[in-house]
């Protein structure tokens, strides 16, 4: 079952922590996981924003979609380089929740009191 949007959320929070903080462009450690045409996208786009060219709509939700794909090259888990930017109570609900989700269990709206 996936993930229900409090739980999502507090995914994607924790997984923000874990990962420093680069730009979208040519030396972020995921732009080598993006296809070529993913890649000429994202530095045409960056272009035209520097410019201060905004982007056309679709060009907003094509970025989005790769810079989303950029964000998770390296796999969420107790082995990623980030792991010890969280505090000890973060490290239990990361695992507790990874193993839900890894295991297709439904995840609960109520968070632990941990």
């Amino acid at each position: 079952m996936p993930l229900n949007p409090s739980e999502r959320d507090n995914m994607k929070r924790l997984k923000s922590l874990m990962r420093p903080a680069f730009p979208f462009d040519r030396n972020h450690p995921g732009f080598e996981s993006l296809t070529p045409v993913e890649q000429k996208k994202l530095l045409l786009c960056n272009k035209k924003e520097e410019a201060g060219v905004a982007l056309t709509p679709e060009e907003e939700e094509a970025v989005a979609k790769i810079k989303e794909n950029m964000e998770n090259p390296i796999t969420f888990d107790e082995n990623h380089p980030g792991w010890n930017n969280l505090v000890p109570k973060e490290k239990i609900r990361f695992k507790k929740n990874k193993a839900k989700e890894d295991e297709g269990n439904p995840l609960t709206a109520v968070e632990d009191a941990d």
